[in-house]
């Protein structure tokens, strides 16, 4: 199933990254298929969030462009494992006309992927993405994921994953300031698999985000920052 755009604007007046919208998709089976959101303008930052049910294969496991991404796309970096049991993944890339209106990504489990494509303006071009938080992986009810410090203007984001369709839907607790973009899920029950992603008008402060699934199995979440 393929989403539309999701709006949303932070204060333009505070300066720095802004979260502009979002598509979704997820699928049961072989690569993911995601529209690249619209009104773009070179210079733009767009993100891939990634996820799948495939912590398990860990050792060997890596998330791979399809044969149908365009150039231009970077993988930034990939967390889970076997207590997870769940996968999660980000790649970007700078807005220069070249993107076209869709993008795949597969994994090496090719079933049960789900993923986010998110317009964010005000981004370094250079460097957009500052730093990753330690990963959080946890197999119980709610996960804390550790926050990052930053510079004062930079965009927070955090990426989760469930082991299992029945994760979702998921809320916050304990997590002032955070909004939550989207949750998602591939199937009903604990075949599938779900997550979820929010962002924050960060400031230069860390602040943990708690993610409250539906029910209890492997976790793993992750806070990016954006310059």
């Amino acid at each position: 199933m393929l989403m539309g755009n999701k709006q949303g604007m932070r204060n333009a007046a505070a300066g720095g990254p802004e979260y502009v919208s979002h598509t979704s998709a997820e699928t049961s089976s072989g690569p993911v298929s995601l529209s690249i959101p619209s009104s773009l303008t070179a210079g733009d930052l767009l993100l891939i969030l990634i996820g799948d049910d495939s912590g398990k294969y860990a050792l060997y496991h890596s998330f791979v462009a399809g044969t149908s991404v365009p150039s231009g796309w970077t993988k930034f970096s990939e967390w889970g494992n076997g207590t997870s049991d769940s996968h999660i993944g980000v790649f970007y890339r700078i807005v220069d006309g070249s993107e076209g209106s869709s993008v795949n990504i597969d994994s090496v489990r090719r079933s049960d992927v789900f993923g986010f494509c998110v317009h964010i303006t005000g981004a370094n071009q250079t460097t957009p993405i500052a730093g990753a938080s330690s990963s959080a992986i946890l197999r119980s009810n709610a996960l804390t994921i550790p926050g990052i410090t930053g510079n004062e203007s930079d965009l927070g984001l955090f990426l989760y994953g469930f082991d299992g369709g029945d994760g979702y839907p998921f809320s916050l607790t304990s997590s002032t300031g955070w909004t939550l973009r989207e949750g998602i899920q591939t199937r009903n029950g604990g075949n599938g698999a779900s997550g979820c992603f929010g962002t924050r008008d960060s400031g230069a402060s860390s602040l943990n985000v708690t993610v409250d699934p539906s029910t209890s199995d492997g976790q793993v979440g992750v806070q990016i920052r954006i310059q």
